[in-house]
């Protein structure tokens, strides 16, 4: 090792020696002296030239510099013979002979300014206060000041430099108050600052600190003393500031201020220590005390802002450079604080200030960097007393007022130090004896705060303006008490914000809506307990929540929205100008997840005898409802996802019913599990809801129920409601409005077994029971009955179309087909009729008809959709006749099915006398009504089967009215009734439930009349369809046929009299008239041939008695074919016309056809004869019905034989030879 180091100074010569190395030598050599020739010759000029130019431009005002000198080397910068003229270039603003800034090659390495030396020598500055208050510089301030406003963000980190030796020499300002009149001078301004820096730089300190200067002629030098030591050195500057006048010396302040400072006085003693040392870093402080006093801040309008009798400040230590501040003590005695908001919402504090707008876009601010020392402070003892707080708020449509008083803040040990705590207490009371007390402390880094508060007395009533624009509310009365632990920490990642332990009281609250003379609530007590509130969980658990006797009163207006619904009020809408925004460089970060829904919780909930009135005026008649004693205990309710809470509510409505509701209930999702019961509910006051769309007065009824309320949540998001029990109505009454009398009413109405259950819909009932019901139907004076007037019709029903005049089902004509129906998702077990009765009334007929149905009960067992029910319903007519209805039924089917039966039996007709007065003209004597009915409807199909029996119906006289019907009813009645006195009539009828003309009265009373009518216009026919019609049409009973010239009845004929007879039989009060018909001259040609047939069965039966053969009658002889010929013969030979003879005078033999016509020819047959045809077939005809023996001889009457010509002849009756009928 130490061979090579004799042998390096022999290494450095060899290497100067290189070729290489003088060329090195050499370009270093130009490059230092072209250094020095730009920096020192060149750069000098131009930096002069650019500088005068460029500041000329930025200060609107002539600048010039004499010289510029640049020492490249030692690196520094003299500049002489700077010069600002003013404006007017009339004088001199700002110059100086010579500034001298020696700079430092470590600037470099610090990254920032350092300045080994700085000195300014005769430096001049001339101010001039103009009459309008503005200075002669006031331009540039308002241009600077008009630039973009400082960015957002943390602060950036302290600017790094070292300013070292700084002097100033032989200074001079001159200042011109024109408005004043007065001129001042400060001359021979010598200042020495020793350093101001923000780095780790030591340096040769070779100036003290010092002040001196000529200040309008008097002397004014402040000295400093300094301490040299071997490796540091410390300089201390004293200060002592007495009864400094502010208001003076803001006067002059260059910056243009909205307020006034009639008074104040600072007082103080600073001590201001400058430290350097080799190994550490350079440091400023200031320490000391400063008093302010009388401090009075006024608006420009003298409006109050602060009045401040004393603040105490006592400076441990402001470390400049360290960016530290310690101070023993600050101390505020009795301020006063005018607070103030204008219409704009602006407050005068923000006011005081002005700042300038600016539309240029600010710059962002650079990112701090992580090694900058952050600035930290330290109070020991921070005091307010006996502070004062005047706050009006103008920006409200009322204006709001608060005083604040007797304001105590105390604060010990407040720091930004990390992790320290500062004990802290707060209290004040305010014009209206409220109070507010907090004690705890306070960290500021990071950010926690922690303690108690107490809030006693707040008035509410007070706060009506800041809600008065949203809220047709106010709360007229109300007590609001706080007292709550807390505590609130921020740091980098998460928040910790609660209340806990939270105890508060709502006293005598009385909330009014805007307009209505009736409080919205009054309630004397709500009280929150043991609750937390952690806005950092998004939770709120209420230890307990109690509240009693509680009284409101809601309202349902005119035109349906409520109190509630009215509380907000309708705010306006932004015009479309005012919804477009600029668009923005930089849009906020959309949040990584969506924040989780807030929870809530009370553990406990206890209300105690609520009251609640509620008027309905949306009605005709404004309905009132009263819940009083409300009474609720509630535990663990909650919104958290699936939480369940117990809740039991009692309480009474109307003062007569009650209701208890209790079980488990749970808010997310929402669903109850309660049982509930009811009982006494009265339906009095809810009549109102239906008054004014029904013609009927309730007069009485209760309701009750009994079971279980779920809710519960479907897939869907929807919520399904089901329910379980039991319903029941009880002593319900109504009557008709303007009539007098129960209209209906019952004893009891029970749904038990109810299963009800809304999405899907689905009804089930164990079982229906109605006992000790009745109804009253009336037929009014118009024609309406009470059952139309509930309620306001449709169109009437069109007329059914009349049926044929057979009896035989009639079918309507069904519409296009419909879309089919859903079944009715309904199931009732069964349904059970006990006690009930009918009335009615018929105030439409003269004189009026009453009827009662009684003993009205049965059962109709399951109902379901799929399965037809059992009927079985009995009932009374005036406590004697009886009804039954038995079948089947299944109303709930898609299509409705029914296969019913009904019966009835000996049903008085007598009380009937009014309709058959009104419609027949006749009185009922006596009679009773039975009838067997069959409907059965399926597909949507009905026949019927209508079986009426009349027995013993019985007229009285004769009663004349105008509706009757003109028709023999007499006769009518006495061909439908029997020999046993009863009528019995079938109607079978038929059609379609879509036909919209359908209708099974009407039809059924068609066919009654269109029975009666036939009855009296074709009786026959009507006996033909009941006894049979022998083989013809109906019509051949009217009359019977015979051959011409025969009063023989022929074998049809018989059948016909066979079954007339049998009908004469069974309606005993019919009477039938029989008339003899003949052809004038078929019938005169019948009788002839009927003489000449009975002259040759003379003949043969003289040969039969001849031959000892016994013969009764001519009539009873047949002629065979074979024994025509000789018969004729026979008898022509007895005839004693002229007959043809032959020659020898002898009768001839001629033909069998001339021999009958001669016969014929000669037979004499008169008018007479014909005449007394017809009368021996009317005897015919008697003798045979006589001969059944099933007609008595005074009902059988004889009419005069008639002759009717062939030509004449009854089409409809065919030939003119016969017997024709009638009834009477």
């Amino acid at each position: 090792m130490g061979a090579r180091i004799k042998e390096f100074p022999r290494w450095i010569v060899n290497w100067a020696r290189r070729p290489s190395t003088r060329k090195l030598a050499v370009w270093i050599i130009a490059i230092v002296a072209a250094f020095g020739v730009l920096g020192g010759l060149i750069a000098p000029l131009l930096v002069r030239q650019k500088l005068a130019s460029e500041l000329s431009k930025t200060l609107h005002r002539e600048v010039s510099i004499q010289q510029v000198r640049i020492n490249p080397y030692a690196m520094s910068v003299r500049v002489r013979g700077f010069l600002i003229k003013d404006r007017q270039r009339s004088g001199t603003e700002l110059s100086f002979d010579e500034l001298y800034v020696n700079a430092e090659f470590l600037s470099l390495f610090y990254r920032g300014l350092v300045l080994k030396q700085i000195q300014l020598v005769k430096p001049y500055i001339n101010v001039v206060r103009n009459e309008d208050l503005s200075y002669n510089f006031t331009d540039l301030i308002e241009e600077f000041t008009k630039g973009p406003p400082a960015p957002t963000g943390p602060p950036g980190p302290p600017p790094r430099f070292s300013l070292n030796n700084i002097e100033i020499v032989d200074g001079r300002v001159d200042f011109d108050d024109r408005p004043e009149g007065v001129k001042h001078a400060i001359t021979a301004i010598r200042i020495g600052v020793p350093f101001v820096s923000s780095l780790p730089y030591y340096t040769d300190i070779k100036v003290e600190p010092a002040f001196s200067a000529i200040v309008n002629g008097s002397p004014l030098e402040i000295g400093g003393e300094t301490k040299p030591f071997k490796d540091s050195r410390e300089s201390t500057l004293r200060l002592e500031i007495k009864k400094l006048q502010v208001p003076k010396y803001l006067e002059y302040s260059p910056v243009e201020v909205n307020f006034k400072v009639p008074s104040g006085q600072l007082d103080g003693k600073l001590s201001v220590s400058f430290k350097a040392a080799k190994d550490k870093a350079p440091s400023l402080a200031i320490s000391g005390n400063l008093d302010l006093k009388e401090l009075v801040v006024q608006e420009k309008n003298d409006a109050p802002v602060l009045s401040l009798p004393a603040l105490a400040v006592v400076i441990d230590a402001v470390e400049v450079f360290a960016n530290r501040a310690s101070f023993k003590a600050v101390k505020l005695q009795g301020p006063e604080v005018h607070l103030s908001r204008n219409r704009n919402g602006t407050l005068n504090l923000a006011s005081l200030i002005s700042i300038p707008a600016s539309d240029k876009t600010p710059e962002p601010k650079p990112e701090p960097k992580k090694d900058t020392t952050p600035f930290t402070f330290r109070v020991d003892e921070f005091l307010l007393e006996q502070g004062k707080l005047q706050f009006n708020d103008g920006s409200l449509e009322r204006p709001f007022q608060k005083r604040l008083e007797d304001i105590r803040i105390s604060a010990k040990g407040l720091t930004n130090e990390a992790e320290k705590k500062a004990e802290t207490e707060i209290s004040f009371h305010s014009d209206l004896k409220e109070q507010f007390n907090h004690n705890g402390t306070l960290q500021l880094a990071p950010l926690s705060v922690e303690g108690k508060i107490e809030l006693k007395r707040l008035q509410l009533k007070p706060l009506h303006p800041y809600y008065r624009s949203i809220a047709a509310l106010e709360a007229r009365d109300g007590l609001f008490d706080l007292a709550s632990n807390f505590i609130f920490a921020q740091n980098s990642k998460e928040l910790d914000a609660r209340l806990f332990g939270l105890q508060a009281s709502l006293r005598s609250l009385r909330l009014d809506l805007t307009g209505e003379s009736e409080p919205l609530w009054r309630i004397p007590l709500i009280a929150l307990k043991d609750t937390t509130i952690d806005l950092a969980k998004r939770s709120v658990v209420i230890g307990a929540l109690e509240s009693r006797d509680g009284n409101g009163f809601l309202q349902r207006y005119s035109d349906g929205a409520t109190s509630y619904a009215r509380i907000v009020k309708p705010q306006p809408q932004p015009k479309a100008a005012d919804k477009k925004t600029a668009p923005s460089k930089s849009q906020p970060k959309a949040p990584d997840k969506e924040a989780a829904p807030w929870t809530i919780e009370a553990r406990r909930l206890s209300l105690d005898r609520f009251r609640m009135a509620f008027e309905d005026r949306s009605l005709a008649t404004p309905a009132k409802i009263l819940i009083s004693d409300f009474s609720t205990r509630a535990e663990k309710l909650s919104t958290v996802k699936n939480a369940l809470g117990k809740v039991s509510i009692r309480a009474k409505i109307n003062n007569k019913g009650t209701l208890r509701l209790g079980g488990p209930v749970g808010a997310s999702p929402v669903t109850a599990r309660l049982d509930l019961e009811a009982d006494g509910i009265d339906l009095l006051p809810f009549q109102s809801y239906w008054g004014d769309r029904v013609n009927l007065v309730l007069t009485g009824g209760e309701i009750g129920t009994k079971g279980n309320l779920t809710l519960e949540p479907s897939g869907d998001g929807s919520s399904k409601v089901a329910f379980k029990g039991d319903l029941q109505v009880g002593d319900f009454a109504s009557v008709e409005k303007g009539v007098s009398g129960d209209l209906l009413r019952w004893k009891s109405l029970l749904l038990s077994g109810i299963q009800f259950s809304a999405q899907p819909l689905d009804v089930k009932i164990s079982e229906i029971t109605l006992s000790d019901f009745f109804s009253r139907l009336i037929i009014h004076p118009d024609g309406k009955t009470n059952l139309q007037k509930l309620v306001a019709q449709e169109k009437e029903e069109s007329q059914v179309k009349a049926p044929s005049d057979q009896a035989t089902p009639v079918e309507a004509t069904p519409p296009a087909a419909t879309a089919e129906s859903p079944q009715r998702p309904v199931t009732i077990g069964k349904i059970t009729l006990k006690g009930g009765g009918l009335n009615f009334s018929d105030l439409f007929i003269k004189p009026n008809y009453s009827a009662r149905l009684t003993q009205l009960g049965g059962v109709v067992s399951e109902l379901r959709p799929d399965v037809a029910s059992d009927v079985e319903l009995r009932a009374r007519i005036e406590d004697s006749a009886p009804v039954e209805i038995r079948g089947k039924l299944n109303p709930l089917a898609k299509d409705l099915f029914l296969d019913l039966k009904v019966n009835a039996s000996d049903i008085e007709l007598n009380p009937m006398t009014p309709y058959s007065v009104k419609y027949v003209g006749y009185g009922i004597e006596k009679g009773k009504l039975s009838f067997e009915v069959q409907y059965r409807v399926e597909n949507r199909k009905l026949t019927a089967e209508n079986k009426i029996i009349l027995n013993q119906l019985t007229f009285g006289e004769r009663v004349e009215s105008p509706t009757a019907t003109k028709l023999p009813v007499l006769l009518a009645v006495a061909l439908l009734k029997d020999r046993n006195g009863v009528i019995d009539i079938n109607l079978p009828i038929g059609g379609s439930l879509d036909d919209p003309q359908f209708s099974v009265g009407g039809i059924v009373l068609q066919l009654v009349l269109n029975i009666i009518t036939k009855a009296v216009t074709a009786p026959f026919t009507l006996l033909a369809s009941v006894f049979g019609g022998g083989g013809g049409g109906g019509e051949e009973l009217s009359y019977i046929e015979f051959d011409y010239g025969q009063a023989k009845i022929s074998a049809a004929a018989e059948a016909r009299l066979k079954i007339l007879a049998t009908a004469l039989n069974n309606r005993p009060a019919l009477k039938l008239e029989i008339a003899g018909r003949v052809d004038p001259i078929n019938d005169l040609e019948g009788l002839k041939k009927a003489a000449f047939e009975r002259k040759l069965k003379a003949q043969k039966m003289k040969e039969l008695v001849r031959k000892k053969v016994a013969v009764k009658s001519v009539d009873e002889v047949q002629i065979e074919s074979s024994e025509y010929g000789k018969l004729l013969s026979m008898a022509y030979r007895e005839e004693k016309f002229e007959k043809p003879r032959n020659m020898l005078g002898l009768a001839k033999e001629l033909p069998a056809p001339e021999m009958e016509n001669l016969i014929l020819k000669h037979l004499q047959v008169t008018e007479a004869d014909v005449s007394e045809l017809a009368k021996r077939r009317t005897e015919a005809v008697r003798n045979y019905l006589l001969s059944t023996g099933k007609v008595e001889p005074d009902r059988l009457l004889s009419a005069s034989p008639k002759a009717v010509p062939g030509e004449e002849k009854d089409k409809a009756k065919g030939n003119a030879s016969r017997v024709d009928f009638s009834l009477r």
